[in-house]
């Protein structure tokens, strides 16, 4: 049997439009985009460099013996403490005693030359008084005194020099602090001026770091600072630079001297760490900085999507044309084109079209 749509009952073709209209697709549901934001804070007016260094004390002294000689004792400990007139080492007195001992004989034999001098001339001035001597002799007798007198003198200073020769022998700690280093040892000849230990002082410490060209005009003595070590973690410790260098060190850089302004006594002399400066920020380069991610475009086309809340952490976008300056440590400095306290997206921009809705997940850390 053959059908034609004349031959079709009307209620076909209801069914057929009914069949027609459920296989039509439902609306698309509005896409909501999920992003991350950050709102745009005034710009710093400081700045903050950090430099490794290492602590030591302020007061740091390299003792020696004034005089030569073997060492015959060496009490001084890396590390030990001292106090002021504690025994650092001890050279051989016996050649020193000898001297002493020579020069006080010396002195014994000029005193009684001066002696009988002194009383020659007293003697020829009476005569000479009495008129029973003649002027040259009382010249003679007083020459003579005289010249005794000048070996005397010389003779004394001669035994104080030695006296002072013997004390030099004992190398004494002229203030409190640590013993930082001892390069020589006990029968060794040392010669005068020879370092036989360093001696530092724990209560004052100190870091000197090294500062570039670039930065070393903005560091003034007083300049605030502070200071970290990894030995003593969690510990910031104020500071103030105490002395800045006028001469470029082998690195290139200007030592910079960092103290303390309290004591720690967990910091010690050797401990590696970090001085943190703060620099005053030149108004020319206070600029709004933002997360390099947060840009994107081309290099002649720079853009930044701008969140504007609706509510229920749910807003819109909108592109932002931005004129970008240099990458700094703390992001990428934006000249133009946004301002402090508008919301910016950072992550999730490569996908964002001009006026779609987003969610908001959470607030990027500053």
């Amino acid at each position: 049997m053959t059908f034609t749509t004349k031959s079709w009952p009307i209620g076909c073709f209801s069914l057929l439009a009914l069949l027609a209209g459920c296989a039509e697709k439902p609306p698309e549901a509005e896409v909501v985009r999920p992003v991350v934001t950050v709102t745009i804070e005034e710009p710093s007016l400081t700045i903050e460099r950090t430099f490794s260094g290492i602590a030591k004390g302020e007061i740091d002294s390299n003792l020696s013996f004034r005089v030569g000689g073997e060492i015959r004792s060496l009490p001084a400990r890396i590390g030990a403490r001292v106090k002021v007139g504690d025994v650092i080492a001890r050279l051989d007195p016996t050649d020193y005693e000898l001297k002493l001992g020579q020069a006080r004989a010396m002195l014994a034999q000029v005193r009684a030359q001066f002696v009988g001098a002194d009383a020659d001339f007293t003697r020829a001035k009476s005569l000479y008084e009495n008129d029973n001597v003649s002027k040259s002799a009382l010249d003679t007798g007083q020459a003579a005194y005289e010249s005794a007198k000048a070996q005397m003198e010389a003779s004394e200073k001669q035994v104080e020099q030695a006296v002072q020769q013997l004390n030099y022998t004992i190398l004494l700690a002229p203030q409190d602090g640590s013993i930082g280093e001892v390069p020589v040892e006990i029968n060794q000849v040392v010669q005068p001026g020879q370092v036989i230990a360093s001696l530092v002082s724990e209560d004052k410490i100190e870091m000197h770091v090294g500062i570039p060209e670039s930065l070393i005009t903005r560091v003034k003595v007083g300049s605030k600072a502070v200071l970290n070590f990894e030995s003593v973690p969690g510990e910031i410790l104020p500071a103030v630079v105490s002395k800045v260098g006028i001469d470029t060190s082998t690195t290139s850089t200007y030592e910079v001297q960092i103290s303390m302004l309290k004591h720690n006594p967990l910091v010690r002399p050797g401990m590696v760490g970090e001085a943190v400066l703060i620099f005053e920020r030149p108004a020319s380069e206070r600029f709004i900085t933002v997360p390099l991610v947060a840009v994107a475009g081309r290099l002649e086309e720079r853009y930044v999507w701008v969140f504007s809340p609706a509510g229920a952490g749910v807003g819109n976008v909108a592109k932002r044309p931005v004129s970008v300056g240099d990458l700094t440590t703390s992001g990428l400095q934006i000249r133009e084109g946004i301002k402090p306290g508008e919301i910016i997206v950072v992550r999730g921009v490569h996908r964002l079209e001009e006026g779609i809705k987003v969610k908001l997940l959470q607030n990027f850390p500053n």
